[in-house]
């Protein structure tokens, strides 16, 4: 595979990471990007956000042990559980199919309805609803934070802590499978009263430097391209 990649004449990782492991095994011509999911615009509109997002992710699809699913799904009824009680208004869903039947049962367990977002409609509507997110699924988080909304991430896999390096915030990602219910609460809190590091100016600072950071790629593949004719 990287033979064949090493024919480009420009190769692009959206993380650092990927980037040291392409290099590693002998890769050329890769640069860092960015995700083109910060392009996304702006839709929601400005009216008060009552809700806290918890977008879940099915842990059987992650190849965990049984164990291990059990303690995900103890911790995601916890964390929904005391938010509520600390006043919260929750919203549950999930932006991929393969997560929804996880996650009902989860919501049944506690009462409460979930959301299965399956057009981009839906995910705007819903993000108008909510003023924070504590996510799992990358594309749910990136596309919240191009609406202002700040992220929360549990992760199960690298490219999950690796978006929250490049934007610069990686208190505000636990692994899934022991984050601390009372970092998130306090998080949560501080985004409420206007005290969090992601505010509404360093979100926007983040997403447009995603942006040029993707434009300046974009030229520098094109320059690359026209070369060869």
């Amino acid at each position: 595979a990287i033979q064949a990649l090493n024919y480009a004449d420009f190769i692009s990782f959206r993380d650092k990471n990927s980037l040291s492991i392409f290099n590693k095994y002998g890769g050329k011509n890769g640069f860092i990007s960015s995700d083109p999911a910060f392009l996304f615009p702006k839709k929601n509109i400005e009216k008060k956000k009552r809700f806290v997002g918890i977008n879940i992710i099915n842990p059987s699809l992650l190849r965990m042990k049984n164990s291990e699913i059990e303690i995900i799904t103890n911790r995601y009824i916890d964390l929904i559980q005391q938010l509520k009680g600390h006043g919260n208004s929750v919203i549950v869903f999930t932006t991929e199919i393969r997560d929804f039947k996880y996650a009902n049962e989860i919501a049944n367990k506690i009462g409460i309805d979930v959301q299965n977002i399956d057009s981009i409609k839906k995910l705007v509507d819903i993000y108008n609803e909510i003023f924070v997110i504590v996510g799992t699924r990358m594309h749910s988080m990136i596309t919240a934070f191009t609406q202002e909304i700040p992220i929360i991430g549990l992760e199960w896999q690298p490219k999950i802590g690796e978006l929250f390096k490049y934007l610069n915030i990686t208190e505000f990602c636990q692994p899934i499978l022991s984050f601390s219910i009372e970092k998130i609460h306090k998080q949560i809190e501080d985004i409420k009263v206007g005290k969090s590091v992601q505010s509404l100016n360093y979100i926007n600072q983040m997403i447009n430097e995603q942006k040029e950071m993707l434009n300046i790629n974009t030229q520098k593949a094109i320059e690359l391209s026209t070369r060869r004719f």
